[in-house]
């Protein structure tokens, strides 16, 4: 009511809830468009890029981002902590809050919770099938619970043995990570 913002989405982040027979918490969407001649503003924005853990064979949540003007010849990406972002009358700014991480393994979670997690919107069709097993008639949403006994038991066979914990990107498999770590963390 104070400033000359209007809020025009605040909605569930699919996907962003790391997948587990216990899902992580999924992050929000919101846009926020800009009514005045023009403006700044700053970010603290956690978990762009460094995901909250999954655990016991759970996965990583998905990261954060902030996009300007999203969808259009204008869109960039905004820097999860900085101050001074210029915007201008009618610009958008679209921000997607990381998720949790997943606790245990996906393939365990019960066929009736995925179906009902993708009913409300918080996990994707697609990844019902890839990360749960569960197989989802599109036009219905209703799963097919032998279909997705038997897909499950053949990812089973194609997966490699559960981490203690997930994070996407493992330290010492990644020269990049490596590096980055030893510039900025103190010794």
């Amino acid at each position: 009511m104070e400033y000359p913002l209007r809020m025009e989405r605040y909605a569930i982040n699919p996907d962003s809830g790391g997948p587990g027979k216990y899902r992580g918490g999924c992050g929000i969407i919101r846009d926020v468009r800009l009514l005045a001649p023009e403006g700044t503003f700053g970010l603290r924005v956690e978990n762009s890029r460094f995901p909250a853990w999954g655990v016991a064979g759970g996965k990583a949540g998905g990261t954060s981002r902030v996009l300007l003007n999203p969808g259009c010849g204008q869109e960039r990406d905004i820097r999860p902590f900085s101050d001074d972002n210029f915007w201008q009358a009618g610009d958008l700014v679209r921000i997607y809050s990381a998720g949790g991480g997943g606790w245990g393994d996906p393939l365990e979670r019960e066929i009736e919770l995925v179906e009902r997690d993708v009913r409300g919107g918080f996990v994707s069709l697609e990844s019902a099938r890839a990360q749960y097993g569960v197989v989802i008639d599109a036009e219905t949403l209703k799963a097919d619970a032998p279909g997705s006994a038997a897909f499950r038991k053949d990812l089973r066979l194609t997966r490699e043995q559960p981490k203690l914990f997930h994070r996407f990107i493992y330290f010492d498999d990644d020269d990049e990570e490596r590096r980055w770590i030893e510039r900025h963390l103190p010794r």
